[in-house]
């Protein structure tokens, strides 16, 4: 169970990263 709820922690941070690098210039 933790193993799965830090995969999706970690599927968000790389989504938001991904995010803030495309809205950045």
């Amino acid at each position: 169970m933790l193993e799965s709820g830090f995969r999706v922690i970690f599927s968000f941070l790389a989504c938001l990263f991904q995010y803030e690098s495309k809205r950045v210039p």
